[in-house]
C-alpha cells in the first residue's frame, strides 16, 4: 500500500486552514488567520516554523541610503503541519518590485 502524504518543504508557500486550538478561549491573544499566507523556514518533526509571506519594507534613512524597515523572516510563529495547506506559488518576498 502506499500512502500519499503532503511534502512540506523549506521555502514553500502554505496557508493556514484551521486555528489555533486556543482561539476559541482566547480570541483577543490568538486572533483568526484563516486563509492568510505563510512561507516555511524550518521543520522541526510535526512542526512548521513559518513567517508571514508580506514583502519587505524599506525606508530611506537620513542620509539618503535605503534600508530595510521590517523584515518579515525575522519574526517566526510554530504551526502543526495539520494547520497549514500547501499552495503552489511564489514567496511575495522573493518577488521583486
Amino acid at each position: 500500500m502506499f500512502f500519499f502524504f503532503e511534502q512540506f518543504k523549506r521555502g514553500q508557500v502554505c496557508e493556514i486552514a484551521k486555528n489555533d486550538p486556543r482561539h476559541e478561549t482566547m480570541p483577543n491573544l490568538f486572533p483568526d488567520r484563516i486563509g492568510e499566507r505563510v512561507v516555511i523556514d524550518k521543520i522541526d518533526g510535526d512542526y512548521l516554523w513559518c513567517y508571514d509571506d508580506v514583502p519587505v519594507k524599506y525606508r530611506i534613512n537620513r542620509n539618503g541610503k535605503k534600508t530595510i524597515d521590517s523584515d518579515p523572516r525575522c519574526v517566526t510563529s510554530l504551526y502543526h503541519y495539520s494547520q497549514l495547506k500547501r499552495i503552489e506559488a511564489i514567496p511575495r518576498s522573493k518577488i521583486s518590485w
